[in-house]
């Protein structure tokens, strides 16, 4: 395993700009504003931290041709909500809209929150999104053409929801958030995804007793819910479901049973097809039983299947990730790096790789997977708030990570309030 950044290729980057300070040809001011240009932040190293005549600093002031940057991580202004089971979702202007989640209701209790907030990349820092009409958590949280967001089910404080609601981003706070149509059961630990004819598939989670294996689809053009006959082949929640590029969807894994003692964990996986709404359970299992994990489609078309939990039992052995390949059915299992990420989220970043964060078994330490090459794990710098988990995360617009929310300490409970970026 190896880290990014060498010692050597550091040095030999400022060697190069020592060289170029001496120049007659080219100032240090002028070096710096030849450089790439980068989004104003925390410890960007402006005029007013080493003036106008300061040497260039080797690790974010490189020429574009030059050696890459180190990762890195930095802080959001202000403070961020502290929640967790919320949902993250990047808006179509860019901004990303943080929803619910189990958070303090007052000094000392927990429960459902209504609560939302719109993350500003331009600025770094959060404004109010309005409160949702029903608070909620274990809910999803979906981006439609239109660039509205459809939020659906989760718990509340007193039912398990079967509610949705509408968010609009070009209205004024009080405003934004509208009831939508009610789905036909009440569900959390769902899993939502939109298909590619705009319409947002919705499948499984926690019923009135156990996981459910109905499905409803939104109609984003009326506003209304269809509801097919077709049931997926197993019943699921705290499954994983991924777009595919032939437009069909791969749902993975799961746990069915009301209490621990009666959980099962699921490896199975299926495929949900919108031209004759249909679902067909695949004969290929993954290399192991989990719920909680996450899954994430790569460049190159397969499907990398990243952590979660199988209960006491591994089914003999440890639990790895796996890497599917749609066109020829095959799983590849794949060996974490240290102990396997659990609670945690998995965020594809521009150059192809996966980034891994919030771990709940290894608290801020931060990976990535590099699909080329046959695949292997790198070491990215910690996360800024120690020891945080259940992080929601998504990728902005300028290719770095926002990760909001999450825990610090489950004893006693507390809640991270401070939101940050990641620079890969």
């Amino acid at each position: 395993m190896q880290t990014r950044w060498s010692a050597a290729a550091a040095a030999s980057a400022l060697a190069l700009l020592l060289c170029a300070a001496c120049s007659d040809s080219q100032s240090p001011s002028d070096s710096r504003a030849d450089g790439p240009q980068q989004e104003a932040g925390p410890g960007d190293g402006g005029p007013s931290e080493g003036g106008a005549d300061a040497l260039p600093d080797a690790a974010t002031d490189l020429a574009p041709d030059g050696p890459k940057p180190p990762a890195r991580w930095e802080k959001v202004t202000g403070a961020a909500p502290g929640m967790e089971d919320h949902r993250l979702t990047l808006l179509a202007d860019g901004r990303a809209l943080a929803t619910g989640g189990d958070g303090y209701i007052n000094a000392t209790d927990r429960d459902a929150l209504p609560k939302t907030y719109v993350y500003d990349p331009k600025s770094n820092s959060f404004s109010d999104g309005g409160d949702m009409t029903v608070e909620r958590f274990y809910h999803t949280a979906t981006l439609l053409d239109d660039g509205r967001v459809l939020v659906t089910g989760g718990q509340s404080i007193s039912a398990y929801e079967k509610s949705t609601e509408l968010f609009d981003p070009t209205k004024p706070a009080a405003q934004a958030w509208t009831k939508g149509p009610d789905m036909q059961i009440s569900r959390w630990g769902h899993a939502a995804i939109k298909l590619q004819n705009g319409e947002v598939l919705i499948t499984g989670g926690f019923a009135s007793s156990d996981s459910t294996d109905r499905v409803v689809i939104f109609v984003p053009s009326t506003n209304q819910f269809k509801f097919p006959a077709a049931l997926m082949k197993e019943k699921r929640r705290y499954h994983e479901m991924v777009l595919l590029p032939s437009g069909k969807v791969l749902i993975i894994g799961g746990v069915t049973g009301a209490s621990q003692s009666t959980y099962e964990y699921s490896d199975t996986m299926e495929i949900y097809d919108p031209a004759n709404g249909t679902f067909t359970l695949l004969a290929k299992k993954m290399s192991k039983k989990r719920t909680g994990h996450r899954a994430v489609l790569l460049a190159n078309g397969k499907v990398l299947i990243v952590g979660g939990y199988c209960g006491r039992n591994c089914q003999g052995g440890q639990l790895v990730h796996d890497l599917y390949d749609p066109l020829t059915d095959t799983i590849t299992p794949i060996a974490p790096v240290g102990d396997l990420p659990s609670s945690h989220a998995a965020v594809l970043l521009d150059d192809g790789r996966v980034l891994v964060v919030g771990d709940e078994n290894s608290k801020q330490k931060v990976v990535a997977f590099d699909p080329s090459g046959g695949g292997g794990w790198t070491l990215e710098p910690d996360m800024l708030a120690p020891g945080q988990s259940r992080v929601e995360a998504v990728k902005l617009g300028d290719g770095s990570v926002l990760v909001v929310g999450g825990i610090v300490s489950t004893s006693p409970y507390e809640f991270t309030k401070q939101a940050q970026r990641f620079y890969p």
